[in-house]
């Protein structure tokens, strides 16, 4: 009776008792008609990679309602991605600082840049896609720190530069006291971490 009602309406999926919600026959019934059906599925079902795979082809914004697990699996986040750029915000901290899955939502979207990981949002390859979407999403690139000892184009970031007379289109660089990281050039990291781990091998002696 309840698959009955399911294959008529995936609406009826939502109505249908608790453990009849965790059954995955019913729901898979349920998401290929309508991925917000996903969302009445039980706890355990929100970790089926098939069922999450459905419903993030028919919509990015699924990926929101996903499992953790899935949140930060690659082929889940590609295909929620391609779907939605804006799924890019849904996606676990560890895939945000994926180059490759940042380029295909900046490449749709260049407002996706600001769903980024803090250390691509200075990344020449995505800033200059965004900017090639939406000249108006560089609001949320970062300028980069010490970009000539990097080997980035000097001219394509003094473009964007407050000499330039487009003051305040960058956000600034992040603030040399916090020493976090966050677009700070490959050779300033490396100074940071070699300084890091010559305390560390001081307070050991």
């Amino acid at each position: 009776l309840a698959r009955t009602a399911v294959e008529q309406s995936w609406i009826s999926f939502q109505f249908l008792p608790k453990e009849l919600r965790a059954m995955r026959e019913l729901a898979l019934l349920a998401v290929q008609q309508d991925w917000k059906a996903f969302q009445h599925m039980g706890k355990d079902l929100k970790s089926d990679k098939e069922l999450a795979l459905v419903a993030v082809k028919q919509s990015g914004s699924a990926l929101e309602l996903v499992s953790d697990s899935l949140q930060a699996d690659r082929e889940v986040a590609h295909a929620a991605v391609q779907q939605d750029w804006a799924a890019l915000q849904f996606v676990s901290n560890s895939l945000k600082s994926d180059e490759a899955l940042v380029l295909q939502a900046v490449k749709a979207n260049g407002f996706a840049l600001k769903f980024a990981a803090e250390d691509l949002k200075c990344r020449e390859v995505l800033v200059q896609a965004a900017q090639q979407q939406q000249f108006a999403a560089l609001e949320v690139a970062v300028h980069p720190r010490h970009y000539e000892a990097d080997g980035l184009d000097f001219e394509f970031w003094k473009s964007f530069s407050e000499d330039s007379g487009i003051k305040g289109r960058l956000k600034p660089v992040v603030p040399v006291g916090e020493l976090d990281g966050r677009c700070l050039s490959r050779q300033t990291n490396r100074a940071l971490s070699k300084s890091s781990t010559t305390r560390v091998t001081s307070k050991g002696l």
